[in-house]
């Protein structure tokens, strides 16, 4: 019964946080501002009523007034502009507001108002899916969970078939899993949060697994599976502290705490409960208040502390009926009837248990049912009316047999090993597919390197050519020089020994001293010219770097020889 309950929270925190998915990128005091100035050019465009609709969503907790005119601006623009998705969307969060605030005229209006605009736009995937999910959160916060399973069911279907985002669609087979667990169907309940987990899993989304596991942890709770339940519950609480989503760590605590209390561990029920009393009430969230203190009052009934309980209880019974939570209401009535029923209020007591039985059967809640059967069983019990007694043992084991027999069990055993199964192939999968890219990786790295190597190879390889060439050209125009050098000194020799040989056939014939003398230094002086050239041509050849000094003689004589063919 606890967690019945305790899940009727999860449905607006869901609800509110599939609403904001789209903002979920932004740092919050950056995007109001700018969300402001968008509002604040007032084009009256689908830019502004995403604006609108942010700076609701902002803000709609701690200033709810504000976030309702914000509301109302997007509607009355989105209604002129004709746009049925961003109308149904203000409506769907407005009508949430409205219900928190216990308003439900106006949250009938709402709802009247949310049928108009879905009747307008049949063939659209969003607004039918907003629809159906406001609907469904509409009777489930109402405790009509009967009328709230098939809008719920729609939602998930129609997300599922658009296909526009897992964790969209995670949200809304949450959504359904949440109101078959709050009708004791917890075969369906088990399916559809596992259908939601594995949704959650492939986004990749921490948040929407938590949400999952403390369903789960519920649904184990009212079947008196604590051990398991309390194992879902800490791994649910474990992933919204790391998130640091103190809303989630309030309702995981209360699951936990519902764990300890199935297990008889009063303690640490309490110290739970009151870590999720002291969050509930720093976020202002008044249901998740009454609710702490109904589940605080259970630990003090059951520690027969009989006034600290019935203090509790009544703390519970006023925020609820602030809040017109009716199905939170007659499970206080109930726990306060059993509470005193020693006292002298035997009427009162059996009038508490009949009213809140009808409660629980127009709800379609059969655990609360089922609890309160037994109770009236008790009470006919205790004040010997044997055969009422029985009637209502009677249909308490009915009821209970119903919803946590044998078979359920072990279905939702096989359920879960199923989605243990598949998630142990899925991770096979995914490691097989790992090690494929791995080996493609590696491969194309192999590639890459033996490319690397061949291009290197054949850059070095056209550097040598490269250099090989430059020396080949080189040596070609050694030879060339060479051989025009060589002609040039043939040429010089030749002329040289021809004046030479001429001169010695003048001084042979010529007998006269003087004559000789001088054809003898002519001679001389032409082979001293000729090694003189020889010599030039030589060091031109190949210049030493020792012969710095015949350098300075060459050009001296050089200068010498121009100046004195110009005297």
């Amino acid at each position: 019964m606890y967690s019945l309950m305790l899940s009727m929270k999860y449905y607006l925190c869901i609800t509110l946080w599939l609403l904001g998915c789209c903002f979920a990128g932004f740092g919050q005091s950056a995007a109001t501002d700018s969300m402001l100035q968008v509002v604040s050019l007032n084009k009256k465009d689908d830019a502004e009523m995403k604006a609108l609709t942010f700076l609701a969503i902002d803000c709609h907790r701690t200033q709810p007034n504000l976030a309702k005119k914000y509301l109302l601006q997007c509607i009355k623009t989105a209604t002129d502009a004709g746009n049925y998705d961003r109308q149904c969307g203000a409506y769907t969060l407005l009508l949430s507001i409205l219900q928190e605030e216990g308003k439900r005229d106006s949250a009938v209006f709402c709802v009247n108002k949310l049928k108009l605009v879905a009747a307008k736009a049949p063939d659209n995937n969003k607004v039918q899916t907003n629809f159906n999910q406001a609907l469904g959160l509409y009777h489930r916060k109402n405790g009509d969970y009967k009328a709230a399973l098939p809008y719920t069911l729609a939602a998930a279907r129609l997300a599922e078939a658009s296909g526009i985002s897992k964790t969209h669609t995670a949200g809304q087979w949450l959504n359904a899993g949440v109101v078959y667990e709050s009708m004791g169907d917890y075969k369906n309940a088990m399916i559809t949060n596992l259908r939601a987990l594995k949704y959650f899993e492939e986004a990749g989304s921490k948040l929407g697994e938590s949400f999952c596991y403390n369903n789960i942890a519920d649904i184990h709770y009212n079947l008196k599976q604590y051990k398991k339940s309390l194992e879902y519950a800490q791994k649910s609480l474990q992933l919204k502290r790391s998130l640091g989503d103190q809303r989630g760590i309030c309702t995981s605590l209360e699951s936990t705490g519902n764990a300890y209390l199935g297990l008889n561990n009063l303690p640490q029920a309490l110290i739970n409960y009151e870590a999720a009393l002291k969050i509930a009430i720093a976020e202002k969230m008044s249901k998740e208040e009454a609710i702490s203190y109904f589940n605080i009052a259970k630990v003090y009934s059951g520690q027969q502390k009989t006034a600290l309980a019935e203090s509790y209880f009544n703390k519970s019974k006023i925020i609820a009926q602030q809040i017109d939570n009716r199905l939170l209401a007659a499970n206080v009535e109930v726990e306060l009837a059993t509470l005193l029923k020693n006292a002298d209020s035997t009427k009162a007591t059996e009038s508490s248990l009949v009213l809140s039985m009808e409660t629980f059967k127009e709800s379609g809640s059969m655990e609360n049912e089922a609890a309160n059967y037994q109770r009236l069983s008790e009470f006919y019990a205790g004040n010997k009316q044997f055969e009422k007694a029985l009637e209502y043992s009677h249909k308490f084991h009915a009821v209970k047999d119903s919803i946590a027999g044998n078979t359920v069990q072990l279905q939702l055993k096989n359920l879960e090993e199923q989605y243990n199964s598949d998630k142990k192939e899925r991770e096979i999968q995914l490691l097989k597919k790992e090690g494929e890219l791995q080996q493609q990786k590696l491969y194309r790295q192999r590639m890459m390197s033996g490319a690397v190597a061949a291009l290197l190879l054949l850059s070095v390889l056209a550097i040598a050519l490269v250099i090989n060439r430059n020396r080949l050209k080189q040596k070609m125009k050694e030879l060339e020089l060479r051989n025009q050098i060589a002609a040039d000194l043939h040429d010089e020799v030749g002329s040289s020994l021809s004046s030479i040989h001429m001169l010695s056939q003048m001084a042979n014939s010529n007998a006269n001293e003087t004559t000789q003398k001088d054809i003898l230094q002519r001679m001389s002086s032409n082979a001293k010219e000729t090694m003189d050239k020889m010599g030039d041509i030589v060091w031109m050849i190949k210049p030493g770097e020792t012969e710095a000094g015949s350098l300075k003689q060459r050009m001296e004589r050089f200068a010498h020889e121009i100046c004195s063919s110009k005297n």
